[in-house]
């Protein structure tokens, strides 16, 4: 098992453009090699973008220097 954090994904985001960084996220909702019920959570997280924002999920996050 793999320890985890929580990330508040605005806060980060918005430090990463107060420091001159272009930041965006794409919440990856991907459901290949994942255990059964990982599947099903993950299912219901691709259907709902509101749920992809208040629910643990993953997320890439991608910093851009312009």
């Amino acid at each position: 098992m793999v320890p985890e954090d929580v990330i508040v994904y605005k806060k980060l985001l918005g430090i990463a453009r107060e420091s001159g960084l272009q930041a965006t996220i794409r919440f990856n909702q991907k459901l290949t090699k994942r255990v059964p019920l990982k599947t099903i959570y993950y299912y219901i997280l691709s259907k709902s973008a509101i749920l992809q924002k208040v629910l643990p999920c993953t997320a890439n996050f991608h910093f851009k220097k312009p």
